[in-house]
């Protein structure tokens, strides 16, 4: 039975998994088995650090192969969310999640872990980043993506994703997608422009000129609108044409 190359979607730092339907879509439609995620119990106040962060990632990617083993029937298209993690001390725990749907188990079935794509916006970009160390990641998508900031300065437990980029030079091949306008949210320094610079050779960039930092996620509220800037191109279209670059 076939299996499919999974596609792992990491939310920007407080974003919820629904916020990036357009690229689950789009994605599931190609036959791709797409899972996105979520912290639900992170705030503002109570964020979850990036050591703790990129820890879920091969624990997602466990998860998603316990279900493979189960008796794999029809073709998959899946958009599941293998979420919710809490906060303990300082350490994350995965608690017992609902059961899978009959449907879902067969979806999830014919995911292929071995050949993960992980896609990151804004802070998930720097989350896929560290976390690509895992063997079954074999290329990374990063859509306006986010290193340390004055907001989340370096330090041990929230590490540098670019130091780590320039340190590997056996890198997997990276795709980095940047907004022309998202400066008040991803600095000069922490943005797309130093990933791609410090990427290795296999990489590909591409560069709204006139688009926001939030304009590639949907169902924006009122706070995220007043964040960070937006340009004159429609949302829509950075959406398109993001989801199009990803299943090139």
């Amino acid at each position: 039975v076939s299996r499919f190359p999974t596609i792992l979607i990491n939310p920007g730092f407080l974003l919820k998994a629904p916020q990036y339907d357009v690229y689950a879509t789009k994605l599931a439609s190609f036959g791709y088995v797409v899972v996105r995620w979520d912290i639900p119990s992170e705030t503002l106040s109570r964020p979850i650090d990036d050591v703790d962060t990129v820890a879920c990632i091969p624990q997602i990617l466990d998860w998603i192969d316990t279900n493979c083993h189960r008796e794999r029937i029809g073709k998959a298209r899946l958009d599941a969310i293998a979420a919710a993690t809490e906060m303990d001390g300082k350490s994350l725990s995965t608690p017992p999640r609902p059961p899978l749907t009959p449907d879902e188990a067969q979806e999830l079935s014919f995911a292929d872990t071995s050949r993960t794509l992980l896609v990151g916006h804004s802070r998930g970009g720097k989350i896929a980043v560290l976390a690509s160390i895992d063997p079954r990641i074999k290329s990374l998508f990063l859509i306006d993506p986010v290193d340390n900031t004055r907001y989340a300065p370096k330090s041990e437990r929230f590490p540098s994703a670019l130091e780590a980029l320039k340190a590997n030079s056996n890198s997997v091949p990276i795709a980095v997608i940047g907004a022309g306008r998202g400066g008040d949210c991803a600095p000069i320094g922490s943005n797309f422009e130093s990933f791609f610079d410090a990427a290795p050779a296999a990489r590909l960039g591409v560069v709204f000129p006139n688009a926001g930092h939030f304009q590639f996620i949907n169902k924006k509220t009122d706070v995220q609108r007043s964040v960070c800037n937006e340009g004159k191109l429609p949302d829509s279209v950075v959406q398109h044409v993001t989801a199009t670059a990803l299943t090139v």
